[in-house]
């Protein structure tokens, strides 16, 4: 079956009120695949599971099963956003590439003459690759997030009770891609990768403080439009998003 006619079916799944029935659906559809979706519906099969069991426990009223299916159903939805070709070959897991090293010949040693010449060149090569790492820093600014001087922060401070949208810019320590994640949760499916310096939309706060890695704040929930007309929805770690004007 083709992605859209799948995708068609389990939202009318979710409409009809079929939530166990499209879970199944989308599990089993995803399930050859080799990709973080699977962990990520596996643990919402289990939290569906112990939702039911809750209910028919009488620990859960009748309000409170419907708002916790009501999340489970939005989770579904998110899932079904990133069954495209592209986060499919994101999430593959490649075969580690092995590099043999090769002896080196005493045919291939340069002349003892030239040495001289080969510690200079390395010398100025070095020189430039730094010239180059610090004037990126300097100007990366100007890119997706605008002038450093429009910030304002990070957005740790956020509650689900602001005010929304609110813009951002990535920035993370390192300057590589700050991950989108399905969950609120560093174990929680990736969504998509966003480069340093990428504009994003916050659209909501988790209001708990956690500790991931060695950082203390909150998870934010984002919008982030690739450029390329697709539009991805998830969780990206506040600490490394940045508050524009």
């Amino acid at each position: 079956m083709e992605n859209k006619a799948f995708t068609e079916k389990i939202r009318e799944m979710i409409a009809e009120g079929e939530t166990e029935k499209s879970l199944e659906e989308l599990y089993h559809f995803v399930r050859e695949a080799d990709n973080e979706i699977l962990d990520g519906l596996i643990m919402l099969r289990n939290r569906m599971k112990k939702l039911q069991r809750s209910y028919q426990n009488g620990v859960l009223d009748d309000e409170s099963e419907f708002q916790e299916r009501a999340k489970i159903n939005e989770a579904i939805l998110m899932y079904l956003r990133q069954l495209t070709p592209e986060y499919i070959a994101l999430n593959k897991v490649e075969p580690e590439q092995i590099t043999v090293p090769k002896t080196a010949s005493p045919q291939a040693s340069a002349p003892a003459g030239n040495m001289k010449l080969i510690y200079i060149g390395g010398g100025a090569l070095v020189l430039l690759v730094v010239l180059v790492i610090i004037l990126s820093k300097s100007f990366g600014s100007s890119g997706n997030g605008g002038d450093l001087s429009t910030m304002t922060g990070a957005p740790n401070s956020l509650t689900s009770t602001d005010t929304y949208p609110k813009w951002a810019v990535v920035k993370t320590k390192s300057q590589d891609d700050l991950r989108i994640r399905l969950l609120p949760d560093e174990n929680s499916g990736i969504v998509v990768n966003m480069p340093y310096n990428s504009r994003v939309k916050i659209i909501g706060a988790d209001d708990k403080y956690v500790t991931v890695g060695n950082d203390y704040g909150k998870w934010m929930k984002v919008e982030y439009d690739d450029g390329n007309g697709r539009l991805f929805v998830g969780w990206a770690w506040g600490k490394y998003l940045v508050l524009t004007k």
